[in-house]
């Protein structure tokens, strides 16, 4: 059986430069964030209290 390949011809083009986020929302990131650490924390001290209890 003979395989017949068709001609294909495309432009590749680089992606769009990714767009910079704006500065309010960093900042809301950042306090996101550090709201996460501050619970992940006060968990893990919690959690090694009730474990020091035993």
């Amino acid at each position: 059986m003979a395989v017949t390949f068709e001609e294909v011809s495309a432009e590749i083009s680089p992606p769009p430069p990714p767009e910079a986020p704006a500065p309010a929302a960093a900042a809301t990131d950042s306090a996101a964030l550090a709201e996460q650490i501050e619970q992940t924390l006060r968990v893990r001290a919690e959690r090694e209290t009730r474990l020091c209890d035993r």
